[in-house]
């Protein structure tokens, strides 16, 4: 294919590069309950997706196309209590799951 890099090979590749998981946006879950501890214009302004709280409630798993921003994981923090943990998939994805998420 001429060195032509798919959605999934880019995002594993970023998510490399930052050092964090990266979550195949085919295989997100949307949990409402979980959508529902950040406000749907942040969740579409900063395009990400809260995807698990973690067992002692302290963390957020939070899908992103910018896991690197250190101003939107302080944003996300002071906005729910959690510490967030980013995981990277790619922002065109990100945009498709959270409008078909919003539009039911």
């Amino acid at each position: 294919r001429l060195g032509m890099l798919t959605h999934k090979q880019l995002g594993q590749a970023l998510a490399q590069l930052h050092n964090v998981q990266y979550v195949d946006a085919e295989h997100i879950q949307i949990n409402p309950a979980v959508m529902q501890i950040l406000p749907e214009s942040f969740i579409r302004q900063n395009t990400v997706i809260p995807l698990a709280v973690d067992e002692e409630g302290k963390r957020l798993a939070v899908a992103m196309a910018r896991p690197d921003s250190l101003t939107l994981l302080d944003h996300i923090a002071a906005l729910t209590g959690y510490r967030p943990v980013p995981k990277l998939s790619t922002h065109s994805e990100l945009l498709e799951l959270i409008d078909s998420y919003y539009s039911q």
